[in-house]
């Protein structure tokens, strides 16, 4: 380490102990863990600190929450009015320590910090079911006879759609790892009390509606993404391209939603339904997400577009595998779930599933955390402790539920009531209440 590198840490950390305002102490116990890392020093002393303050205002600029108005800025960076007084006197140490912090956190996990943000913010009290495409549309219903509420969360703009007789809208369940909505096409289940199962497709954006094949050649449509419907094909009608590796293996069935056409192909290929014609996916991930589907574990993982997110090995951090490159890891604490990886973004959080918590686990806390891929900005949001309506004693209030999104917007889709069937042995989330955050 220079004399002069020395001196400035020095001098920084007495203006920190100064002027610093929250988390002072971290910051300068930060300071003192950096002097007994030179090569980390050395490294962060040849960076462009005007690159590393832009992250840092990116990073820290905070996304209005809907209806929420935006706090005033002082060099790009959000904070109160009497605040501003303060910062400009002690502007040049806080940015110094700000660029070491931002700089130790991008050599060690690759990312910018997350960035402070609101509560998320309640926007629909009641709802049997919810389904985000993942990029700009989501779509509620409030009982299963009622209309089908579009939102566009680009424009602003809401519709209010009437599904065909006898059909409600497919929920995107925190238990299901496998999204029902994409490009503004929304699973419906149209399934009659007795009989059959029957699906459609509606599409938000005109209003319509088309029927799902049901037969041999596909049948058990369950997600929507890319250009297609996946659902099951009959094992003795499959066009398989070699022989199976063992009985009874599955078969896919798509449906091509533009088109209006299916094909199918057996499992071990891994189609890849975001791309035109649904190849294999990439060799780097074709083993993993085919492991990951057949654990049925629920919404452990999310694939789309080359990208794959689940669990790290460390605990409480996240994985993203790429087709193209290394993976990406994001630390963090408690066991993450609902991982949700589309148009860009990564959601998940950290809550508890209404429906298979224990009385003795601890359901008051959660956080919902997003990660930007393109511009590695990290976000989190902590979560509502509610009421849990016919839930089991001990676990009458707690963080429940899961997270989406779209490109602009978070959601947190939170468990209210619990109903029972099959003689009460079947618990299921009967009523959700829809929280929102803005995504910078």
């Amino acid at each position: 380490m220079t004399r002069g590198l020395s001196a400035t840490f020095r001098r920084v950390r007495d203006e920190v102990e100064q002027y610093g305002q929250d988390k002072k102490d971290a910051a300068v116990a930060e300071l003192g863990n950096l002097t007994q890392r030179v090569p980390l020093i050395k490294q962060i002393a040849t960076r462009n600190f005007a690159d590393v303050h832009d992250l840092l205002v990116a990073g820290t600029r905070r996304a209005q929450v809907l209806g929420q108005p935006r706090l005033p800025q002082y060099r790009g960076v959000p904070c109160r009015i009497d605040e501003i007084r303060r910062w400009r006197a002690a502007h040049r140490a806080c940015v110094r320590v700000a660029c070491v912090a931002l700089g130790s956190a991008a050599m060690i996990g690759g990312t910018a910090p997350a960035a402070p943000a609101a509560s998320v913010r309640e926007v629909v009290p009641k709802t049997i079911a919810f389904s985000s495409d993942g990029a700009r549309y989501v779509a509620w219903q409030v009982r299963g006879d009622a209309r089908i509420v579009a939102l566009d969360t680009r424009t602003g703009h809401r519709s209010s759609i009437a599904p065909p007789a006898g059909c409600r809208l497919e929920p995107q369940s925190g238990e299901q790892p496998e999204p029902t909505a994409a490009g503004g096409y929304f699973l419906l289940d149209c399934s009659p009390a007795k009989g059959s199962e029957r699906k459609s497709i509606l599409n938000v954006k005109t209003g319509t509606s088309a029927t799902l094949p049901e037969g041999p050649t596909g049948f058990g449509w369950h997600l929507v993404q890319g250009h297609y419907v996946e659902g099951m094909a009959d094992e003795h009608t499959c066009q398989r391209r070699r022989t199976p590796r063992g009985p009874g293996e599955v078969c896919i069935a798509l449906y091509q939603i533009a088109a209006g056409t299916i094909s199918d192909r057996p499992a071990w290929q891994v189609p890849d339904l975001d791309r035109p014609g649904a190849p294999p996916v990439c060799r780097a991930l074709r083993r993993k997400l085919l492991a990951d589907k057949e654990s049925g574990l629920p919404k452990l993982f999310s694939y789309a577009d080359g990208l794959l997110a689940h669990p790290a090995h460390r605990a409480g951090s996240v994985q993203i595998d790429r087709c193209k490159g290394g993976p990406i890891v994001l630390r963090g604490h408690d066991e993450p779930r609902n991982f949700d990886i589309r148009a860009g973004v990564l959601t998940w959080d950290t809550a508890h599933h209404a429906t298979d918590s224990e009385p003795r686990e601890d359901v008051r806390h959660g956080t919902l955390r997003s990660y930007r891929i393109a511009k590695r900005m990290r976000r989190s949001w902590p979560l509502p402790s509610l009421t849990l309506r016919g839930g089991l004693p001990g676990v009458e209030r707690g963080v429940f539920g899961y997270a989406t999104h779209t490109a602009n917007t978070v959601f947190w889709i939170a468990s209210s009531t619990l109903g029972y069937s099959n003689e009460g042995k079947t618990t299921f989330v009967e009523t959700s209440s829809i929280f929102a955050a803005q995504l910078g």
